[in-house]
């Protein structure tokens, strides 16, 4: 007779050897900004949208079910986002995907000052997008920072 504690201990430790052979070939995607566009604006708000397109130079590809990020642009806070947006990321592939902001006035203003003047800005972004896998959803952090040039 079969120990099914002895089986499912087994199961596990397989399950625990092939999480472990995952992670360590998996290459974290890349990403970069495609292009940027106003969709609108007013004096309270300016609704945009950026197309970012991420890398994957993975075998495996994953499910996204929502992005939460922040961009500073020149140390200053200009959107902060939380969006729910279901789209693939495909296997060993580049996949475009259009995320949504609203930017104030006057924090582009604030931003803006320095960017005018030397005709770049230095931007940074945080946050977190979360895939949905067969374990359930996972949350990993994103970042990614550097020059915007005109």
């Amino acid at each position: 007779m079969l120990n099914p504690h002895g089986r499912s201990a087994s199961v596990l430790a397989l399950l625990a050897v092939m999480l472990a052979a995952c992670a360590t070939a998996f290459q974290e995607p890349q990403t970069r900004l495609v292009d940027a566009r106003i969709d609108s604006a007013s004096v309270e708000r300016i609704k945009t949208t950026f197309t970012v397109e991420i890398d994957n130079p993975n075998s495996v590809g994953a499910k996204v079910t929502r992005i939460r990020y922040t961009v500073f642009a020149e140390g200053v806070k200009v959107i902060e986002e939380n969006v729910k947006k279901d789209f693939e990321v495909k296997a060993k592939a580049k996949t475009r995907v259009d995320l949504p902001a609203r930017i104030t006035p006057a924090d582009l203003a604030a931003a803006g000052l320095a960017a005018a003047l030397n005709r770049r800005v230095n931007y940074t972004l945080k946050g977190e997008v979360t895939i949905d896998t067969p374990i359930g959803d996972m949350t990993l952090p994103i970042s990614d920072s550097g020059v915007l040039k005109w």
